[in-house]
């Protein structure tokens, strides 16, 4: 039989003649409720890297959490997505040591932080250009790119501008005269295809 509040009773005396205590303030419910809160609750400290994420939390009570993952093992344990970018749901959710735990999630809230300060510095960048656009490779040169995340992290940083509307990304033929590598006396003209960043009307604007 399960109470209205969504455990059983079954669950309900196990859980609190494990801990001594009542049930609500166990392990098991403070990770059920802070999973769900963190996917929920805007307010949550850790909103920022599930629910602000588009993660969800899928367990319709606490039946179905611990039907899914067990109780917790003693020891130092804590509540882990097995695949950081997957929902809190059956199959992605179990009971690791809190060292993983830990080594797992602090590198991604930090990839997070420097994918969106990457994301304001090009903005910053292009609203100083003459004509609010620079080419790709100029815009990457701007600044280490090591120091905030390497080029994959520019890379998605463009692309999610681009998803957001913030900036233009398009490919066109510029026509150069240089001179000729084997003939130094000689000119020559060059067509190259250069990848352009532009800022889109209105955005200079804002903040």
């Amino acid at each position: 039989m399960m109470t209205s509040t969504g455990i059983s009773e079954t669950n309900k005396e196990i859980l609190e003649s494990k801990y001594g205590t009542s049930w609500s303030v166990t392990p098991e419910n403070r990770a059920f409720l802070g999973a769900r809160q963190q996917c929920e609750q805007p307010t949550h400290p850790r909103y920022s890297y599930a629910g602000a994420h588009g993660i969800r939390f899928l367990y319709d009570n606490v039946d179905d959490f611990l039907a899914d993952i067990g109780f917790r093992p003693e020891g130092s344990f804590e509540l882990e997505r097995i695949d950081m970018t997957k929902n809190f749901e059956p199959g992605n959710v179990r009971w690791s040591p809190k060292s993983i735990v830990h080594s797992k999630s602090r590198p991604m809230m930090r990839v997070n932080r420097t994918l969106e300060s990457m994301m304001v510095r090009i903005i910053n960048t292009l609203k100083r250009q003459p004509n609010m656009e620079m080419s790709r490779t100029k815009l990457q040169q701007s600044f280490d790119t090591i120091k905030w995340g390497g080029a994959s992290t520019f890379h998605e940083a463009i692309q999610q501008l681009n998803r957001l509307g913030f900036v233009d990304y398009k490919v066109v033929e510029q026509t150069k005269i240089e001179r000729d590598g084997h003939h130094p006396d000689l000119n020559r003209t060059v067509t190259r295809k250069v990848p352009i960043v532009t800022l889109r009307p209105g955005v200079e604007h804002g903040n």
